[in-house]
């Protein structure tokens, strides 16, 4: 974020992707990339029946593979750089 707060310490804060598909088929959303090795972490995948995805971390650039007619929350962990 580049911003500090009142004690001049850097805010950092994690960052949230959610991924929506009302088509029928399986759509290949692109994850974005905001630094090098960061890893997008899957919180919930509708189409899973307990919501949770056994192969959760993608990196940016890759496919997040979102199933017909479902939904995802993702994470990027915030980190100092």
């Amino acid at each position: 974020m580049g911003e500090r707060d009142r004690r001049n310490r850097p805010i950092i804060d994690d960052n949230f992707l959610m991924l929506l598909n009302a088509h029928h088929e399986e759509i290949p959303f692109t994850l974005p990339q905001f630094h090098y090795g960061a890893k997008w972490e899957t919180l919930i995948d509708t189409v899973f029946e307990d919501g949770i995805r056994k192969e959760g971390q993608f990196a940016g650039g890759d496919k997040y593979p979102l199933q017909g007619r479902s939904s995802a929350l993702l994470r990027l962990k915030a980190h100092l750089i």
